[in-house]
């Protein structure tokens, strides 16, 4: 048996710079960390090809049509190119909301496409994995390096991220699908640069200053105007004292805040999981350019 996680993806600041000539996708910048939490995959030997899926949000997607669920489409397309037989068990255990903006069905493929290659002890060329990644959709890619780095284009184009401190971070959903069409459709004004950031960060409260200054999340006020509950879920954020950072990631609705220490950051998780019962409030740490997460296991619930 093979266990393995898929990381859930934050946007630190996402500026949406323009489109693509033919009038597809938007291009964006974007710097992408990853958290210590996320979805589960199981992997197990069988006669033929199974999919199943379980956890916390597996209603969330359990009565969609398996054949378009990104795990599913991983699988078909990694067995394609290696010429292997689809003779596993994949259990996907659900554990971040869908339609979050924190990766989920990305992640999810990403761990499919790393997990069967080690499950199949083969390795696919860099650049064919990369347009495989690329196919399922435009964030499998940078959930596939699952570390941190500078996202842009359409998602294709992936560079080297500045040296980051490990964050303490807090996430929220507050119960919203937030549809990421939905969301770029709605957005207006003007494109906005590149960002232009250092290339190392010693402490947060450094890299919290430059982001404060020179980056946002072009979505967010979008995202916002479509659903309210976002705007109001980052006013909770705000209000608290230790969040030294509030922003949403990707298109939504998630949103983050960002602490100085542990303990500040479980405080503050209690207090608003006390207040906001009916909200996923989830704290975590991020991953400080750490790749893989791809053990044989058998007990531990996630690795690190």
């Amino acid at each position: 048996m093979l266990r393995v996680l898929a990381p859930a993806k934050l946007n630190l600041f996402l500026h949406v710079t323009g489109k693509r000539k033919d009038g597809g996708y938007h291009l964006l910048d974007s710097l992408v960390c990853f958290a210590d939490i996320g979805d589960e995959l199981i992997l197990e030997a069988a006669d033929q090809f199974e999919f199943t899926i379980a956890g916390p949000f597996s209603s969330q997607i359990s009565n969609e049509d398996m054949s378009g669920n990104t795990v599913v489409k991983a699988a078909h397309l990694l067995a394609a190119a290696t010429g292997k037989d689809l003779n596993v068990k994949i259990t996907l255990i659900k554990n971040l909301p869908s339609g979050a903006g924190i990766g989920g069905g990305s992640a999810d493929a990403a761990a499919t496409l790393r997990a069967l290659q080690e499950f199949w002890s083969v390795s696919v060329p860099e650049k064919q994995l990369h347009d495989i990644a690329l196919n399922i959709g435009s964030d499998v890619p940078v959930c596939l390096e699952s570390k941190s780095v500078i996202m842009q284009g359409t998602g294709d184009i992936l560079l080297s991220a500045p040296q980051l401190p490990e964050l303490f971070a807090l996430l929220i959903w507050p119960g919203q699908k937030a549809p990421t069409l939905d969301v770029f459709k709605n957005r207006s004004g003007a494109f906005s640069s590149n960002a232009s950031l250092g290339s190392f960060y010693n402490d947060t409260e450094t890299l919290i200053d430059d982001l404060t200054s020179q980056t946002r999340n072009d979505l967010e006020l979008s995202a916002t105007e479509l659903f309210p509950i976002i705007n109001d879920a980052l006013n909770v954020l705000r209000r608290e004292e230790k969040c030294i950072f509030a922003r949403m990631s990707g298109s939504g609705s998630t949103v983050f805040g960002l602490f100085k220490n542990q303990e500040e950051l479980n405080a503050s998780a209690n207090s608003i999981k006390f207040s906001q019962p009916n909200w996923w409030v989830q704290p975590c740490r991020t991953t400080v350019n750490q790749a893989g997460f791809l053990k044989s296991m058998t007990t531990p619930r996630f690795l690190k």
